[in-house]
């Protein structure tokens, strides 16, 4: 990656935010508003991924990890343990809180978590981790385990354990997550 990419991803990220903020950056930080807060971890994270993967030398290694020691300390405030190596441009997040993706995960573009989500494999031996396509939203308290995919545009709603793929389009809901059907006018 690039420094232009880089700042084109950040700028991109930064934009979301604010459009889900309503008002500026410096206004959210006055006012305190966590979306700020997940801003500033999300930002410091991509940082420490653009120097660690793109750049080599001493100082970049400095960099790297000046930067992962901001991120993690962010991400303690907030409550999430995610890397974002692996995430495309367009990660938003919109409550903090008990958010974790495994690095094991590959998730695509503009992917949207609306609190308390796990992304992960499920253990006892078993280390596939999920596979999610471009534009998946995530309800709060959404789960999503295992070697699966979530396809593009799929939605996932609150609460819902996903244990298997489901293809584009899905809307897809409940404990074992089945597939909803969709309303028709």
């Amino acid at each position: 990656m690039t420094r232009k990419e880089l700042n084109d991803l950040l700028r991109y990220e930064q934009s979301g935010y604010q459009k889900a903020l309503g008002c500026s950056m410096m206004k959210a930080r006055l006012l305190g508003e966590p979306l700020y807060h997940i801003w500033k971890w999300q930002k410091a994270s991509r940082l420490c991924d653009y120097y660690a993967a793109s750049k080599t030398g001493p100082l970049a290694s400095l960099m790297a990890a000046c930067l992962r020691r901001i991120a993690n300390r962010r991400a303690r405030r907030v409550g999430f343990d995610i890397s974002t190596l692996h995430i495309g441009r367009g990660l938003l997040i919109y409550h903090p809180g008990a958010t974790v993706i495994n690095g094991g995960c590959r998730i695509g573009t503009d992917f949207h978590l609306h609190g308390n989500n796990c992304l992960g494999n499920l253990g006892e031996g078993r280390l596939e981790c999920p596979t999610i396509g471009n534009g998946v939203t995530l309800g709060v308290g959404a789960k999503v385990l295992g070697g699966i995919t979530l396809d593009d545009q799929t939605v996932v709603g609150a609460g819902a354990v996903v244990l298997h793929s489901f293809g584009p389009n899905s809307r897809v809901g409940g404990i074992p997550a089945r597939e909803l059907p969709t309303k028709k006018s």
